[in-house]
């Protein structure tokens, strides 16, 4: 059963909403969200959702048109619950899907017909755990200008996997994500059977992003809390490793506008902005003692992002204010959060939940964020202004102890 509704979420203007809500399990939890602005002439603006049931088990695709709020377009059911979509760049109509059971899977959401065009279900290189996230990554073709297009997977195997569907999936491994030496030895200690020791040598790959120009950099974020940062050249070690997180990582993202800068979300309550040179976060962001399951930054406002606890949405402006979101609501839901994306060509926000539903927020009076600073920029001076309010905060507790004592 379908149904749409619209109506006001809180007594100010910020935020208005639509409700998807597709029943396509008995037990359907929304896992992941993506959207396409441009799909040619099939239809614009689609919004792609894939689910999962409670057991893993079972798993659902919806696509929707913002042609038609009432109906997806495409409905695709799998054997595994569903943990991450994406779709093409240079073919729209591709959309990649990564299983709870390690297989990936490509559907053409041109066709009407629900078969897969390619998967890994019979590859050797199939993984052996949840593929957590999977993504479509512009790469050189040779020594020419033209490009062409793979996917990339991390999962819950230790694995950061290039697929290639030239020829059905073809894979590489870029790299297998080595435990620290901290962790190893303490396994170690446990005593262990052999098999178990070779598979926790590996840290689960939550999440990753490619540079925005330089197609063979990424990051990576992995359970540990750690993130590294790889070449495509280079699957034996890091180029750097960035260690302030102190939970697992969920969600990790270079900024649309400025190319030196990114930001991770973890279990540990905390958002962090990092920049490529320092392996220390330059700022972080925490409202609440609750894990921050996902993030995103705004396609529109350099400074402007949203972010999601299981419980609360909250969207951050960083040149208003680095203690508190700008807006934070609690929806009033049986469920959890599981899912936020902005829209790529709308002030509105798609958040999914542990019920099944996209809610589609459309944002209102957010303030705007100015243009002529660079983002690396106000984030240095952010960090140069709460070191002098640190440093003004000391040298009172020393005056004040010197009078103390006098």
């Amino acid at each position: 059963m379908q149904r749409r509704r619209a109506c006001r979420l809180k007594s100010d203007d910020s935020l208005r909403l639509i409700v998807l809500e597709e029943t396509v399990t008995e037990d359907g939890k929304l896992c992941c969200i993506t959207v396409e602005d441009d799909i040619g002439e099939l239809v614009q603006d689609l919004l792609a959702v894939g689910y999962g049931s409670k057991d893993f088990q079972k798993g659902n695709i919806c696509v929707w048109s913002v042609k038609n709020l009432e109906f997806p377009e495409r409905v695709y059911n799998l054997n595994s619950a569903v943990t991450s979509i994406d779709f093409s760049t240079l073919s729209p109509n591709f959309l990649a899907v990564g299983l709870y059971n390690g297989a990936i899977a490509v559907y053409n959401i041109r066709s009407d017909k629900d078969k897969v065009v390619v998967d890994s279900r019979d590859s050797a290189g199939k993984h052996g755990a949840p593929v957590w996230q999977l993504k479509w990554i512009l790469k050189d073709r040779g020594t020419t200008e033209d490009k062409g297009e793979v996917i990339v997977s991390s999962s819950a195997d230790g694995r950061v996997s290039q697929w290639s569907i030239r020829k059905g999936l073809e894979y590489i491994d870029l790299m297998r994500l080595k435990r620290t030496n901290t962790i190893e030895q303490s396994l170690k200690k446990k005593n262990e059977k052999k098999s178990d020791a070779l598979i926790s040598r590996l840290a689960a790959g939550m999440c990753f992003d490619f540079h925005p120009s330089e197609g063979n950099t990424y990051l990576v974020g992995t359970e540990e809390g750690l993130i590294h940062r790889c070449s495509c050249s280079y699957n034996e070690q890091f180029l750097e490793t960035y260690k302030d997180h102190k939970g697992t990582l969920y969600s990790l993202l270079w900024s649309p506008f400025d190319e030196d800068v990114f930001i991770s979300c973890s279990s540990d309550w905390t958002i962090r902005l990092w920049t490529l040179e320092k392996t220390e976060s330059i700022l972080t962001l925490q409202s609440s003692s609750k894990a921050v399951i996902e993030i995103d930054w705004s396609p529109t406002s350099h400074s402007l992002l949203c972010a999601i606890t299981e419980h609360q949405i909250e969207i951050w402006n960083l040149c208003s204010s680095t203690l508190d979101p700008i807006l934070s609501v609690k929806p009033e839901i049986r469920g959890k959060l599981t899912s936020v994306k902005f829209a790529l060509n709308s002030e509105a926000l798609l958040v999914g939940d542990s019920e099944g539903r996209v809610t589609v927020y459309l944002m209102r009076n957010i303030p705007a964020s100015p243009t002529n600073i660079r983002l690396k920029n106000l984030l240095n001076n952010i960090q140069k202004n709460a070191e002098e309010e640190e440093g003004v905060v000391v040298e009172t507790k020393e005056l004040n102890d010197k009078n103390t004592d006098s």
